[in-house]
């Protein structure tokens, strides 16, 4: 019998910093993700929306055991381009 905790599943980066607020942020999408596999963020850029939302996953982390999956779309130059990027 091994004593090793399992690695989670996923490609959530580690956070660099401490996470401070947004609490009720992060209950809500913990709410949302009850009701939905799929929770987008929006906002103008350089809001914290990506901390937010990898605090959030990790918050939640234990619900997917499939692990959780961080896709940046930002950067992609044709809405063709999105369902390759999740897949």
């Amino acid at each position: 019998m091994s004593d090793q905790v399992p690695y989670p599943k996923g490609n959530l980066p580690a956070p660099l910093s401490a996470f401070i607020g947004r609490k009720p942020e992060i209950a809500a999408i913990g709410r949302a993700l009850r009701r939905e596999p799929l929770v987008t963020l929006t906002g103008v850029g350089g809001v914290g929306k990506t901390r937010l939302a990898v605090q959030a996953a990790t918050a939640v982390r234990s619900r997917f055991p499939d692990g959780i999956w961080l896709v940046e779309l930002a950067e992609l130059q044709s809405d063709d381009l999105v369902a390759r990027a999740v897949a």
